[in-house]
């Protein structure tokens, strides 16, 4: 969960983050909080679908590839993700056989956009960022880096971002480096809050 600082200002209390109001029965001497406007269960309610909550979400019914990734981003305390794929590039089932591409859906406040996109960028090493098309932006690596396909979504959830990332991969090797991208970024916002 997030840890927050209140603002006094006019007599008011509120969260210093997302500007909501104290709580009823809020322990205002203390200078720190956990602001319940950040979980993942504030999100839901509004609207943000979550297959599991992160709270509630069994690690090993995740992908084995893409499983330390989940857990670190979800243990930010600040950015979660309400979905995951590692991609199935190699496998054999019919069933996969349009799945291949590592996946991660991803949900923070909307205060907090500029952090998640500023991770993203840094962990696929990013030279420059280019429209693909209507739905989405790619964002270009150097040369050996790791592009990633990204959808933003805040249709009637105003406090709310989520962020679909893909990693083009149409075989094991390339989703093999999304999936190291998408450690890279759990990485990074995990070095942030330390």
């Amino acid at each position: 969960m997030r840890i927050c600082v209140w603002a006094r200002k006019g007599g008011e209390v509120r969260c210093s983050s997302c500007g909501l109001p104290a709580p009823s029965g809020s322990d205002l001497a203390a200078e720190t909080f956990e602001c319940q406007a950040h979980t993942p269960e504030a999100a839901r309610a509004a609207g943000v679908t979550f297959y599991e909550l992160p709270s509630e979400l069994d690690l090993e019914a995740v992908d084995p590839l893409i499983r330390r990734a989940v857990a670190t981003i979800n243990n930010s305390g600040w950015v979660y993700t309400a979905e995951s794929c590692q991609g199935h590039p190699d496998s054999t089932q019919p069933q996969w056989a349009d799945n291949t591409d590592p996946m991660l859906r991803l949900v923070c406040r909307a205060e907090d956009e500029g952090r998640l996109w500023s991770a993203l960028l840094q962990a696929c090493r990013s030279m420059e960022v280019r429209p693909d098309d209507e739905e989405g932006v790619t964002l270009w690596g150097r040369p050996g880096t790791t592009p990633l396909k990204v959808y933003v979504d805040n249709r009637g959830r105003p406090d709310w971002c989520e962020t679909l990332v893909y990693v083009p991969a149409s075989t094991a090797y390339y989703r093999d480096r999304g999936i190291e991208t998408f450690e890279r970024f759990g990485r990074l916002i995990e070095e942030e809050e330390a």
